[in-house]
């Protein structure tokens, strides 16, 4: 029964120590996994904010060159227009993303540096395109900087446009004499910062045409990445803005998937050896503790067990339990061993050991002291009768008992001799001596017998 309680208690602890190093394992992972979609959420919001910052800063650094040279026109129109080549070309060389600068008067477009590649723009008057015409009456009206586009231009190519208006009445402003236009290559633009190469990896569109922010047409992606997206932000402009949003839809990549696959099999493993060498230590102790206290050839226990099985209780004081021993010495177990060998002793001892522990009451305790010494502790027991029963019948079922080895008989008997805790004594040794002291009565009266016969 006891044996039954303890193999369900082990089953039971089993199962909960997995199902908790299931449980920790899979917060572990989670955790992991969190940790890597924080760190993916990071480097996308990184890589975000730098493209807008490179469009950004690409945009200011460039449009702002041509800001000199309307600066000269304005105090000076016949002395900029008259020089205007060599102004622009200054200012060109400056530029990283600059195509072009132009000038107009009015509005038709008169001047172009570098003329090469730009011929057709010359004499375009912007009245004829509706949208240019737009930003143009608007740097007129608000009398500052303006960015058009992106657009395509006439002569080919997209870019965004800066306008630069120009008054011959200065500081009044009401004369509008013309514009100074830089065109920005907003397809190097947006190379160089990145966003193309964002694109490919995340879902991101750019709102905002002409510089009109939320208010403006989608020219970058789709209108639907600004329906809830993950990282929105604005791309500051001369004279306006642009809105920039981004949706993290990148499916997890292989390392992701491998690592949180890794680290769920490794916490797996972990949990599954630490119970292997939990296992095998609670083994090796309870191996270790039944070589100290049992009987390596009868399982029976030794010994030491008996005497600590004693010693426990003559110190449990508070019942005073009485119990009863019997020593038992075999008969005729030298002989055995000497004419039949070793082989023929053991053989004979697990028998016997197994007839003396099946013929007891499951309350009482058979050790080995050793060799052929049995000793059989009879817990609650003080009355003579009830021992010299159990003696009676220890010594019938060992008559009883066919022992045989290869194929000879072997006869055995036993001496047996008893002793009353606490009436006797309350000395372990004593109360040993006197059922010792039973037991050779016994044995000398059985050879008396044997004599005798």
């Amino acid at each position: 029964m006891k044996r039954k309680v303890y193999t369900a208690w082990i089953y039971a602890v089993s199962i909960i120590y997995f199902i908790i190093g299931i449980i920790v394992v899979e917060n572990l992972v989670k955790s992991h996994s969190d940790t890597l979609e924080q760190e993916a959420k990071q480097e996308f919001v990184d890589r975000f904010l730098l493209v807008r910052s490179k469009i950004e800063s690409s945009i200011f650094s460039d449009s702002y060159i041509a800001n000199s040279l309307a600066t000269i026109l304005s105090a000076d129109p016949d002395f900029g227009v008259g020089n205007f080549e060599e102004l622009a070309k200054t200012s060109i060389t400056k530029a990283r993303y600059l195509r072009n600068i132009s000038l107009a008067q009015g509005y038709d477009l008169t001047h172009v540096y570098p003329l090469a590649g730009n011929e057709k723009a010359l004499g375009f008057n912007f009245k004829q395109s509706p949208s240019q015409f737009k930003t143009v009456e608007k740097a007129r009206r608000t009398k500052s900087v303006v960015i058009a586009g992106p657009l395509t231009l006439v002569q080919g190519g997209k870019a965004i446009i800066a306008r630069y208006p120009i008054f011959d009445d200065f500081p009044i402003n009401n004369s509008f004499w013309g514009q100074v236009s830089v065109v920005l290559s907003i397809e190097n633009i947006f190379r160089e910062s990145g966003l193309e190469q964002l694109s490919s990896t995340y879902e991101v569109a750019l709102k905002g045409l002409d510089g009109e922010g939320e208010r403006g047409e989608v020219f970058w992606g789709i209108g639907d990445t600004f329906d809830k997206p993950d990282v929105i932000s604005s791309i500051e402009l001369p004279g306006g803005n642009w809105v920039m949003a981004a949706k993290n839809n990148k499916t997890h990549d292989a390392f992701h998937i491998n690592s949180i696959h890794i680290y769920r099999i490794l916490g797996h493993l972990v949990v599954l050896l630490t119970f292997i060498s939990i296992v095998f230590l609670i083994r090796s102790y309870h191996l270790a503790r039944e070589a100290s206290i049992y009987d390596e050839l009868t399982t029976l226990p030794n010994r030491r067990y008996g005497f600590q099985l004693l010693n426990n209780l003559n110190q449990n004081r508070r019942t005073q339990a009485p119990y009863a021993v019997i020593v038992i010495d075999l008969n005729g177990f030298k002989a055995v061993n000497d004419n039949h060998g070793h082989a023929a002793g053991d053989y004979v001892l697990k028998k016997i050991s197994n007839m003396l522990v099946s013929s007891l009451r499951s309350t009482d305790i058979c050790c080995r002291l050793g060799g052929d010494e049995f000793l059989i502790v009879l817990p609650r027991t003080e009355s003579a009768a009830i021992v010299k029963n159990i003696v009676c019948k220890l010594k019938r079922n060992l008559s009883a008992l066919k022992l045989q080895f290869n194929h000879q008989d072997l006869y055995i008997s036993m001496s047996a001799g008893y002793a009353f805790y606490p009436g006797d004594s309350t000395e372990i040794e004593a109360l040993l001596r006197k059922a010792d002291h039973q037991m050779y009565q016994d044995k000398q009266q059985v050879r008396e017998t044997q004599l005798s016969t």
